[in-house]
């Protein structure tokens, strides 16, 4: 005879499991189980069977079903309004504990952000133009007859427009350049002179290959016709005042010659960083320079112009570079023959130049990725610092506070409850530190410009990008100053508290020494490092170079 199952029916266990309070589920399940062995025996297991949901459904009363917590939990907006009330409260009984932990955070913060501000700054460089993934700049390596190498990152007059004509991968090209021993020029417009430096000749495709606003006049026809020029917002104002600048004509002069100059365009002063840096463009076909460039055939020497090229979406730049020795081998074996020249070709992403680039004879003076990575290690280093401060000073009131939280816990809260509480307080603290330092460093930027030489200015700022920057410090901060101390307090156990027995262990002592220790070792690594390099520049600006330069 086949053996009848002692399994109750499995629905019937996971209705009872679904709404049957945690600490009656396991006695009352195994009552039932009991039970249903014996009604197996006596009446069948179909029988057995309706009588275990028949009891099951019995015990559907209002003591047996779940509940959610009603203290604290049920209602998520009461629990955060009580959290903010406990924290003020708090604030108020320890003015001068919130104080230190505001001001450390708000200062480590405000540091942060400065240089945050020239990070962002620095790797903003040619970012903002439409094409700026596909722009790319024709860079030359070469050897000479004296066997030296050399990586130059300009190329020969006649390479850009000749790959626009021979690549369907070239989309576009333009060339710049800066007049070689031309550090002024001369303007002059009626009886007003004055002396401009960064002037540049430019291709007309210039203006389509990069992205200049313009508050006067046309990008795409402004350097089409000889001897145009366009000016930026800053020298417009220098030279006309209020009055409107396109149409006018300047002098434009230097040690090439003197030549007028027709003014087709303004731009406007957006505060994009480009390494393109100039205060006026010239037309590539106007007279002097430009003439010399238009007519000069060598493949081989004459490297000094910037070239540039946009390539198509779907082209690959790698692919493209591969196909640059025949090229070159087919337009300039002579010239490169005759000169006894070994010369290449590269592509390097525009938007590398600023920070990654390390060729000789550069357009304007590039920045350093490792600066960048230093930088960023110093912010981290200080915000940690500011972290571990708040740290200490927590713990160290943790005995003040361990009334609290026996009382709580006597009180049914539990341990993650009180540790959404100190969060929140810490949480609290760091989104006031975080207000507080947008305060600071609206204050401190200029005198951080006049120190690194730079002009950044808030409105350079993407700012949603700006408030997620300083909603994501908040929440790292928060929880990295606040995490340890949350859950230290809230492992304090009651009956300990309560008859004033608590002391701290061991691990707690030892731990607290090595995040002093760490946080003095990192303050005394920035300090050294500063002392060093303020040291370092005073060397170089004070160093007897062997001559009065005052007088020479």
């Amino acid at each position: 005879m086949k053996k009848k199952s002692k399994n109750p029916p499995h629905f019937a266990d996971r209705l009872l499991e679904s709404f049957c309070v945690p600490q009656l589920l396991e006695e009352v399940q195994g009552d039932l189980h009991e039970l249903y062995g014996e009604w197996v025996e006596e009446y069948g297991e179909r029988k057995a069977n309706w009588l275990y949901l028949w009891h099951v459904i019995k015990f559907f009363r209002p003591f047996a079903i779940k509940r959610k917590l009603q203290h604290y939990t049920q209602n998520t907006t009461l629990m955060f309004k009580n959290h903010l009330l406990i924290a003020f409260r708090n604030f108020s009984k320890r003015k001068s504990f919130a104080a230190i932990n505001i001001v450390g955070l708000t200062v480590g913060i405000a540091c942060c952000q400065l240089l945050f501000l020239y990070i962002s700054a620095e790797s903003s460089y040619d970012q903002h133009h439409a094409h700026a993934k596909d722009l790319y700049r024709i860079t030359t390596s070469f050897q000479n007859i004296d066997g030296m190498a050399e990586h130059i990152s300009t190329s020969s007059p006649p390479i850009a427009m000749t790959m626009l004509s021979e690549f369907p991968e070239v989309e576009n090209a333009t060339r710049v350049i800066s007049p070689p021993g031309v550090d002024e020029n001369q303007i002059k417009f009626g009886e007003k002179s004055l002396f401009v430096d960064k002037g540049l000749l430019v291709d007309s495709t210039f203006f389509s290959v990069f992205d200049y606003a313009f508050a006067e006049g046309n990008p795409e026809k402004a350097l089409t016709q000889p001897n145009t020029v366009v000016l930026t917002q800053e020298l417009a104002d220098k030279i006309f005042g209020k009055q409107e600048a396109l149409g006018e004509i300047i002098s434009i002069g230097n040690s090439i010659g003197t030549y007028d100059h027709k003014v087709t365009g303004v731009l406007q002063n957006t505060g994009q960083k480009t390494h393109i840096e100039a205060n006026f463009f010239t037309s590539m076909v106007s007279d002097g320079l430009g003439s010399f460039v238009a007519n000069n055939d060598q493949w081989a020497g004459q490297n000094f112009v910037f070239s540039y090229v946009q390539l198509n979406p779907q082209s690959s730049p790698h692919a493209l570079e591969a196909k640059l020795p025949a090229f070159l081998n087919k337009y300039g074996a002579d010239n490169l023959k005759e000169l006894g020249m070994s010369k290449s070709l590269h592509l390097q992403a525009v938007t590398d130049i600023h920070l990654h680039s390390n060729s000789e004879h550069e357009l304007g003076q590039n920045g350093n990725i490792v600066y960048i990575y230093v930088l960023s290690a110093i912010a981290v280093f200080i915000l940690l610092i500011a972290c571990i401060n708040f740290m200490n000073l927590s713990t160290a009131k943790a005995s003040q506070r361990a009334s609290e939280v026996g009382v709580r816990k006597t009180l049914g809260a539990s341990q993650s409850l009180l540790i959404r509480q100190f969060l929140s307080e810490t949480m609290l603290i760091v989104l006031i530190a975080v207000l507080m330092s947008w305060l600071l460093v609206e204050m401190l930027l200029p005198y951080f410009n006049y120190l690194i030489g730079k002009d950044i200015n808030l409105s350079m700022i993407h700012w949603p990008y700006y408030l997620l920057a300083g909603l994501f410090i908040t929440i790292v901060t928060g929880l990295l100053a606040g995490a340890y101390p949350a859950f230290f307090l809230a492992s304090f156990q009651p009956a300990k508290v309560l008859k004033g027995k608590v002391t701290m262990n061991l691990s707690t002592g030892l731990l607290r020494k090595g995040l002093v220790v760490f946080q003095f070792a990192l303050s005394v690594m920035l300090i050294i490092a500063t002392m060093v390099i303020f040291k370092q520049m005073q060397y170089l600006q004070n160093k007897n170079l062997g001559y009065n330069r005052e007088n020479l």
